[in-house]
């Protein structure tokens, strides 16, 4: 029987140091900078100067009434159950892009590790997360940087295209038919630009393009996802991410029914995945902000009642970062176990076979 091959640079330690600073240390020398503290600030300051003019005008009692007088019986179920939605079907496209174009012998164990035990980083502060992927794979695996770099932007593209299609589909439906007169087709014209991202990033990786030109951009390592792609692997990552755009959008139909705010349906559609994406967006710190300013569009919809919208957006954030935070949790220690101990790094690609 073949001995089965060694991918891995013996030569280095088996043990390292398993201190924080020393795993911040070793991902500068791969070239990747902590964020300096004065930029982890700066998503809070925002969010405190978003809610504070949003709230400036708002009576707190108002706030605090309306928040009580909601379904809780349709509103809780709604959002926790987006979560687990959302936390299922992100193990379904980041964690299997993970064995794919990172390390194929990935566990399932493994995985929820290095996706979940991610999540408290996300939810306070979205660009922590992933430095904590990196630092799980380039110690407990021993892969590259930039393979995991690449496998998050495979799933974050195809995030893209779902919502660029879900919003297209909608706008073009309520122009034939006009569910929504407000949703003007005029916005269909910024919905273009995605499309065409899609047509040139097709055209280039599934031709003789990828071979002929650009040939520094393809063969680049952090476009590895993009270089070992295939239809299968964008029709499973889609559908997964289209199950959370989906989801998403019947949680905060939902919600605004728990409110007694009534929305055009073609509305929610397009408004949703911008409220869940405004969670994640720079100016956002604790999945506050970001959603609020986004929820201002529905302002027309409660007749300038800004208790009540803002009742509204931050249920949403208020049970989607709890939520993230206590899946977060559950999972730290085992992402905490695995990343204790530094493996040799990877010398031969286990995908490819090319030493590197």
């Amino acid at each position: 029987m073949n001995a089965k091959p060694n991918h891995r640079n013996t030569s280095e330690p088996e043990h390292k140091d398993k201190s924080a600073q020393s795993i911040l240390y070793e991902l500068q020398e791969e070239g990747v900078k902590r964020p300096r503290l004065w930029r982890q600030m700066v998503p809070w300051l925002v969010t405190t100067a978003i809610l504070w003019w949003i709230f400036r005008e708002i009576n707190f009692k108002e706030f605090l009434d309306t928040l009580s007088g909601a379904r809780l019986s349709l509103l809780l179920p709604a959002m926790f159950g987006f979560t687990v939605v959302f936390t299922v079907f992100d193990i379904l496209s980041f964690g299997i892009c993970y064995r794919w174009f990172v390390v194929p012998e990935l566990t399932m164990r493994e995985m929820l590790n290095a996706r979940l035990g991610c999540y408290l980083f996300q939810a306070l502060y979205t660009p922590l997360e992933p430095l904590g992927h990196f630092a799980y794979f380039l110690r407990h695996k021993g892969a590259p940087i930039t393979w995991t770099l690449s496998a998050d932007l495979f799933a974050l593209l195809n995030d893209i295209f779902v919502v660029n299609a879900v919003m297209t589909v909608t706008i073009i439906l309520n122009t034939a038919f006009n569910f929504a007169p407000e949703l003007e087709s005029f916005w269909l014209f910024p919905l273009v630009f995605p499309w065409l991202i899609a047509y040139v990033h097709f055209r280039y990786w599934f031709s003789d393009s990828k071979d002929r030109y650009g040939l520094r951009f393809s063969r680049h390592p952090a476009l590895r996802s993009s270089q070992l792609g295939k239809v299968h692997h964008y029709l499973k990552v889609y559908a997964a991410r289209l199950a959370v755009a989906l989801a998403g959008i019947a949680a905060h139909a939902a919600a605004l029914m728990a409110f007694g705010i009534e929305v055009p349906f073609p509305v929610v559609i397009v408004v949703a995945p911008l409220i869940l994406g405004g969670a994640f967006l720079p100016i956002s710190g604790g999945g506050f902000g970001g959603p609020q300013l986004v929820a201002l569009i529905l302002l027309p919809y409660v007749e300038g009642n800004e208790a009540l919208l803002a009742a509204y957006s931050m249920s949403f954030s208020a049970c989607f970062t709890l939520s993230r935070s206590l899946i977060g949790a559950i999972f730290l220690p085992g992402y905490l176990r695995d990343l204790r101990d530094a493996v040799p790094r990877i010398t031969t690609d286990p995908i490819t076979g090319d030493p590197l």
